[in-house]
């Protein structure tokens, strides 16, 4: 059996720098998607909940951020910008107007992006294209962190980052960080991803702000984690939490614990895996659970859209494939 630390040895590996800049830094993942729609009359401040328990454990930690879209780099964080998100939330005018996105994060110059990350992003709804409102936070930690943290830490992180936040879905597990702006168009840091995704399973997607889109669109999951999280309505459409723990009850070290606000989590052994179909490792514990949350993902509603992308895939064939590397069996009952 893998233990946590053996896992964090192997994942560690795949950092890449260049000419001093951090290019892609293995890390530790937690990603929160909400439905909450912001309007004139409803601007709940728990929306941004995970943004202040961040401040709260990695403020100190943190020098840059990018809140404007016409940004290329992040700026210094001062105590005006750093309430950006705030401000946004108590202007009217400016939360039913604009969307806003904001990335928080380490640099030692303005091309550089350390650990810890975080980034939301909130898309106000466009009811002439059928796109609802949507939102998502991504935190990035360091492999060390998750080292010193174990399971119970862990889990105890993800109910503070959630308390009250309005969460639909959500789930855990190693990824790479790394710039977006800065990856794209270069093939080669491109194919690196591509190589390290497609190999690893349980690599988290390189583009939550794609799976935002697809949760508002289908009203669904894309995928699933070491720990997968289920706001109260996508629990009660899977049958509750009895029922979850039924269903999951066959498969080995799966747990499943109720969560915040009638939510439940879901956690597969003791360690996040990166599995390997090098070695025909493709991770049958979580193909085991995603069969059981197959309802969810809808997956065909989402190829009928224009928006299926991985960073690193052109082919559509292969992003459809890497979309359902866990959910391309027989249904099971």
């Amino acid at each position: 059996m893998t233990t946590l630390q053996e896992s964090i040895n192997i994942f560690s590996d795949y950092r890449l720098e260049e000419d001093d800049i951090t290019r892609f830094e293995p890390c530790f993942c937690i990603t929160l998607f909400s439905l909450e729609t912001v309007t004139k009359e409803n601007a709940p401040e728990s929306l941004l909940t995970p943004y202040k328990v961040f401040w709260e454990d990695f403020g100190s930690q943190v020098n840059r951020i990018l809140y404007d879209g016409n940004q290329s780099y992040g700026v210094r964080i001062t105590e005006k910008n750093k309430s950006v998100p705030f401000e946004w939330l108590r202007n009217v005018r400016s939360r039913i107007k604009d969307n806003i996105s904001v990335e928080l994060y380490a640099g030692i110059n303005k091309r550089d992006r350390r650990l810890p990350f975080l980034d939301w992003e909130y898309n106000k709804a466009y009811p002439e294209l059928s796109q609802p409102s949507r939102s998502y936070f991504r935190i990035s930690l360091p492999l060390s962190w998750l080292a010193e943290r174990g399971v119970k830490g862990v889990e105890a992180y993800i109910k503070r980052l959630t308390g009250d936040f309005p969460l639909s879905w959500g789930y855990a597990g190693f990824a790479l960080g790394f710039d977006g702006c800065a990856v794209v168009g270069h093939k080669d840091l491109e194919e690196y991803i591509k190589q390290w995704i497609n190999r690893h399973p349980g690599i988290m997607s390189p583009n939550p702000r794609i799976e935002s889109l697809w949760t508002a669109t289908t009203d669904g999951i894309t995928s699933l984690g070491w720990i997968t999280l289920l706001g109260a309505e996508f629990c009660q459409r899977m049958g509750g939490i009895a029922e979850l723990q039924q269903k999951m009850s066959a498969i080995a070290e799966v747990q499943v614990t109720p969560f915040v606000q009638n939510g439940v989590l879901i956690r597969i052994g003791e360690t996040p895996l990166l599995g390997d179909t090098m070695r025909n490792d493709r991770l049958d514990s979580y193909r085991a659970v995603a069969q059981r949350l197959k309802p969810l993902h809808r997956m065909a509603e989402r190829l009928d859209t224009d928006y299926l992308y991985v960073s690193g895939m052109d082919d559509e064939e292969e992003c459809k494939k890497w979309f359902t590397r866990f959910f391309d069996l027989p249904d099971i009952k």
